[in-house]
Order: structure tokens, then sequence, then C-alpha cells
């Protein structure tokens, strides 16, 4: 049988994708692939690194060893990331809490210049992952706000939760993008029903507007009365 040390690159990669996607944890295996990982971590293309780091946050096994050496390769492939996998990265050195501030700048960096291409959510994700750092970038929120702007109707009521979220985080008052929230998630309130709108997100909504201080009366009631159905059907 082959050893993980004879796979190739894109083939450790599907292969901790696999087991991530099935939610299934296997310490040893993790270790293996991670260790097999570093050895040709110099091979890794965009997308394996994005997959690899991805598949390692979603099974919450924190590999600072991998971690490190994937940020270290992955930096000078910035260039070569689409926009999920830019996402994607953020999001699962986030999702670790594996701060590495150069690959974040760089992160950054390259998202600003192909911002518009991001989908809602990339774009969540992205605000969500620095937020979740407490990592102000101004640069980038602002990036982020004129790209959702544009995206807005695109957004689901988890999106539209995790930018409000991640703004409120780090305290950034942007009113036209909040007001954009807003009509979103009244739209989506009054046109789908509450179901599309779980507890998580409607608690992050109701805490964001909060912190801000945004006194929005009309989305405070369209949101009361999802809370009460879900407290009435719990």
């Amino acid at each position: 049988a082959s050893s993980p040390a004879r796979f190739r690159p894109q083939n450790l990669a599907n292969t901790a994708w696999s087991f991530a996607t099935c939610l299934f944890s296997h310490e040893p295996l993790l270790d293996a692939i991670a260790s097999a990982a570093m050895n040709k971590i110099g091979e890794f293309d965009s997308q394996d690194l994005a997959s690899t780091a991805w598949s390692y946050a979603t099974l919450k096994c924190l590999h600072e060893p991998l971690l490190d050496a994937i940020a270290a390769s992955a930096i000078p492939k910035l260039d070569d990331f689409n926009t999920q996998a830019l996402a994607n990265t953020a999001w699962a050195f986030a999702t670790v809490q594996f701060l590495h501030e150069t690959l974040l700048d760089a992160i950054s960096a390259r998202a600003r210049v192909t911002i518009h291409h991001f989908r809602s959510q990339e774009l969540a994700n992205l605000a969500w992952s620095y937020a979740a750092f407490r990592w102000l970038d101004s640069h980038l929120f602002d990036a982020i706000s004129s790209a959702s702007l544009v995206r807005i109707k695109d957004f689901r009521p988890q999106e539209l939760a995790s930018t409000a979220w991640s703004y409120a985080k780090l305290l950034v008052r942007d009113e036209q993008l909040m007001n954009a929230i807003s009509s979103a998630a009244k739209f989506t309130l009054s046109s789908k029903g509450p179901t599309d709108w779980g507890s998580q997100e409607l608690a992050n909504t109701a805490w964001a507007f909060s912190r801000l201080a945004y006194q929005d009366e009309t989305l405070m009631a369209a949101m009361s009365g999802s809370v009460l159905a879900i407290l009435h059907v719990g």
C-alpha cells in the first residue's frame, strides 16, 4: 500500500478534504498527512494550500507547523489564489485562531484587488475571519463594504448576520452597509418566513445593530416575530 509520503500534493489535499467533508477526524491520519504535506509544501498549488488549510480547520485540528508551512508557501503564490481560496484560507486560520500577521496582510492586499469578484459567502467569510482575530484592516473593510453593497441581494440570512456581526465586532460604523443589510434582512424575513432565519442569525444581527447603536425599529420588529415563532416552536 502507498504511504502518505508517496502521495502527490493534490492526493494529500483531496484526502484531507474528503475526511473533513465527512467531519471524520482521525488524528493519526491527520498527523501523517501533515508530515507528508510539509515535506512537499513547495509543490502545493494555490488550491491544494487553501483546501488543506480549510480541511484541518473544519476538523478543528490546530496543527501549527503545518499552518506555518502553508502560510509560508501561500504568501508568494497569492496572485494565483482565486476568491474562494483567499476567503477559505483566511477562514481556516481564523477558525483555529492561528494568527499569522504576514499572511493576513498579504491576503488583504490581494483581496482588495479582486474584491468585486468575491461572491456573497466569500465576502461574509472574509469579513468574519478578520473580525474573529479582532484584526481591523480599514482598507479591507471598506472594500468588503463596497462589494457587499453591489451584491447585497445575493446575501443569505447567515451571510447578512455574519457581515453585520463582523463590522460590529470591530466597531466599524458603515451606515450605508448596515442600511443595506437591514433592508435585505427585512425583505427575507417578510418574504421567506422565519425558518430561513435561525436563532444564531437573529441573535447576531440584533447584537450587531445594538452594539453599533443603530436604531432600526422596523428591523427589530421583523426579527421579533421570527424569534417568537422559534420560541413557540421550541
